[in-house]
């Protein structure tokens, strides 16, 4: 289409981008008959300059906004963490066994939802701290009825020697001026002494707080004897120990002899009249190996729940025993396991593996 009546090829306005010039052209027409084309460019270069100023002014306004709300953003986002990094940081520490509750200015610089959620969590800390003190006073109470059982075995075997040894210096006052008299006397009184010291120094080597971490040796094992042989006697039960440990194994003897001493008193207790009780320590490998068996009427099964793990709930809750439960809590501290079995001729065997590791650390809160 010619515009106006002007030739082909001709426009009536052209601008290139970025030019500094604008071209018009207009054909001058009449009736129908050419008679004129004028031409006009325009200079534009100041509107070009214009332009850019406008674009750039745009571009660094927007660019400082972008970066204004931007760190708007960041602050508003941060605040509204800082809640959230507070609680994870004590959950960390909770997890690594330092529960602390979160502090009360704290709590009080934060929104009614946060202050909701601490206030759960310091309830929660509160309780695992009750829940502490609870287990080691349950260890205190547990220590102390193991001490009284064991101070009755004590009595009980010293005073077994000492009408032989009443005899024996009865001998020696009427009879002490024959050589061979002499010397069966005072052997008679030496080995009575003996037995007593050996009785006494277990007993006061089962419940003293030992603090340097010493490994258990085959001597603390085969000590139990001991300090069972007067329950075992009372209750017509024999008790067998095979031992194969021939060197100290670096795991705490305190512990170790503890959890022993608790499932011999439960099998001497649960074992019937002329049968045996066995205990067999042996290392294989990095483990130490300990079966405590017996052929009573087989340990009932809240029992075994408790020795295995399934029952977490503290004796005094679920009506379990004490001493089974820390056992349990024994073995745990050790990284060990505990597994209970009933043989279908009667009794129960419980086998406890403990995986030896150095150095070793006394176990705190164990008696």
């Amino acid at each position: 289409e010619v515009p106006n009546g002007g030739s082909p090829g001709m426009q009536p306005f052209r601008f290139e981008a970025g030019a500094d010039v604008a071209n018009a052209t207009r054909v001058l027409a009449y009736p129908g008959r050419v008679v004129g084309v004028i031409h006009a460019a325009f200079d534009t270069s100041h509107l070009a300059v214009e332009r850019r100023e406008v674009l750039t002014a745009l571009i660094v306004t927007n660019g400082i906004l972008t970066l204004i709300l931007a760190a708007a953003g960041w602050l508003l986002v941060t605040r509204m963490m800082a809640p959230i990094r507070v609680l994870s940081r004590h959950l960390g520490a909770a997890m690594e066994g330092y529960a602390t509750p979160v502090p009360e200015a704290t709590i009080a610089r934060s929104g009614d939802e946060f202050r909701h959620l601490f206030g759960s969590y310091n309830a929660l800390v509160k309780s695992m701290h009750e829940r502490e003190d609870l287990a080691r006073k349950l260890f205190d109470e547990q220590r102390l009825g193991s001490l009284g059982r064991l101070a009755s075995a004590l009595a009980h075997e010293i005073n077994n020697p000492l009408g032989g040894l009443f005899n024996a210096m009865a001998t020696l006052k009427t009879h002490g001026q024959y050589a061979a008299v002499r010397n069966n006397a005072l052997g008679l009184l030496e080995r009575g002494l003996v037995g007593i010291r050996d009785v006494v120094r277990t007993t006061l080597a089962m419940h003293r707080q030992e603090t340097s971490g010493r490994s258990i040796s085959a001597k603390d094992i085969a000590d139990l004897r001991l300090l069972i042989v007067a329950e075992a006697r009372r209750k017509s039960v024999t008790v067998a120990i095979r031992n194969s440990v021939d060197q100290d194994i670096p795991l705490p003897s305190t512990q170790i002899r503890q959890a022993l001493l608790n499932l011999l008193l439960n099998a001497v207790a649960a074992a019937p009249p002329g049968s045996e009780v066995k205990l067999e320590a042996a290392r294989h490998g990095d483990v130490l190996v300990l079966v405590v068996t017996d052929r009573g009427d087989g340990i009932p099964a809240t029992g075994i729940d408790v020795l295995t793990g399934e029952d977490s709930s503290p004796p005094l809750r679920t009506g379990g025993g004490l001493g089974l439960w820390t056992t349990r809590r024994i073995v745990d501290e050790l990284h060990g396991r505990i597994e209970v079995s009933q043989p279908s001729q009667g009794g129960t065997v419980i086998r406890i593996a403990v995986p030896i590791e150095k150095p070793i650390e006394e176990l705190p809160h164990v008696a």
